[in-house]
């Protein structure tokens, strides 16, 4: 019994020391860098792009800093990807996309169709910020 026991916790210890490393790993692969930007619509809304090392591939994170869960779209101009999400207030989200471009040095989106506690796809939909 204490053998297992021992075994549990080498494996338990393996297991973090090899999550910790993939982690860090996907950040340093993705040239990770947390620089976060206002949306141009919406106030509380903040996002973070990061190339991937795969040509045409792109990591955008959104941070919602709105006192309410947020629900929209993610349009890419000249790509594709994502679709309709939600983000709870005060959390993180990330998707990936893909432009056309695959030697693209920037990657262009617009947000749109947001709502704010409200999951459903039909409008109305909230007007920007400022």
């Amino acid at each position: 019994m204490k053998k297992t026991i021992k075994i549990f916790k080498l494996l338990t210890i393996a297991l973090l020391l090899v999550s910790f490393t993939s982690n860090n790993e996907l950040k340093k692969n993705n040239n990770y860098q947390v620089n976060w930007k206002q949306t141009t619509c919406y106030k509380y809304l903040y996002y973070n792009v990061i190339k991937d090392n795969y040509p045409g591939k792109w990591y955008i994170e959104f941070k919602n800093n709105y006192n309410a869960n947020i629900t929209m779209s993610v349009e890419i101009i000249d790509g594709y990807g994502g679709g309709r999400f939600s983000i709870e207030s005060g959390q993180t989200s990330r998707s990936y996309y893909y432009t056309d471009n695959k030697n693209a040095s920037s990657i262009y989106f617009n947000v749109n169709k947001v709502k704010f506690n409200d999951t459903s796809w039909g409008g109305p939909y909230y007007n920007c910020d400022f």
